[in-house]
């Protein structure tokens, strides 16, 4: 019987895994995500262009003398404003019934503290993790903490981007808070094959754009200010890795909702 139930676990869990590298040749995934990035990226210029420009502008003039202060209120600003950016791109990306203006953001302004309270746990978590890669790939893999990439990988996360998902979507109380971590760990587990490929991918490309940004500009603007407009543009691509992920989170909600709905 026990072999029997294993055994139908991992045929299980291998159907997944295919089927989760399937949606990478998935015309109809892809089409899908598709629109999701463009009323994304109308969205988020349409309302909140100016957060993009302000953050990167504590950043530039926190080094705007050659050195950059890193415990300032510049510093912190940028920082903070940066995290309330990432949180307002997940609510334009996810789907609502209700029109999604000023007031819509607004409504959800509480769930932002639930939202760094998060954020806090996951990095905290982060920072436990070795920079040994060894050490890395066995404690962070799961979570794609891996020591090199660690920084970036703090932004590029499916599992960070999966639990937001799942938290917005759940009754704001602690309780919750804490059974969608099992909701995303489950669904981050199910489809591991896809969101490691995504993941690579986008931590392979941000650092692309971080090598030519500063091979191109470090000579006329300075190395600090050629890494703000590097981060800048690594910015700008975050929406399309959180399309990605959303779309996987959709269907994987819509077709195993049983599964997760723990």
């Amino acid at each position: 019987m026990i072999i029997s139930k294993v055994g139908t676990f991992f045929n299980e869990l291998l159907i997944s895994w295919k089927e989760s590298l399937g949606l990478l040749i998935n015309k109809r995934f892809w089409l899908v995500t598709l629109k999701a990035v463009k009323e994304t990226y109308s969205e988020l210029f349409k309302r909140f262009w100016w957060l993009i420009l302000l953050s990167t502008a504590c950043d530039f003039l926190n080094g705007a003398h050659g050195r950059p202060i890193f415990n300032n209120l510049l510093y912190w600003s940028g920082f903070f404003l940066w995290l309330l950016l990432v949180y307002l791109i997940f609510l334009c990306v996810r789907s609502s019934i209700d029109k999604k203006n000023y007031a819509y953001y607004g409504s959800y302004s509480r769930s932002f503290v639930w939202f760094l309270l998060l954020l806090g746990s996951y990095w905290g978590y982060g920072f436990l993790v070795s920079y040994d890669w060894l050490s890395s790939i066995k404690v962070g893999s799961l979570f794609f903490v891996l020591g090199a990439f660690r920084d970036l990988a703090k932004i590029f996360s499916p599992f960070l981007a999966i639990y937001t998902f799942f938290y917005l979507d759940s009754p704001k109380r602690l309780l919750y808070f804490f059974k969608r971590f099992w909701s995303a760990f489950l669904l981050v587990f199910y489809t591991y094959p896809f969101c490691f490929v995504v993941w690579l991918l986008s931590i392979l490309v941000s650092y692309c754009v971080l090598f030519v940004t500063n091979v191109l500009t470090h000579a006329s603007i300075g190395f600090y200010a050629s890494n703000v407009l590097a981060f800048f543009f690594v910015k700008l691509m975050f929406p399309l890795f959180v399309c990605l992920i959303y779309s996987l989170y959709t269907k994987q909600v819509h077709d195993h909702y049983d599964r997760y709905s723990a």
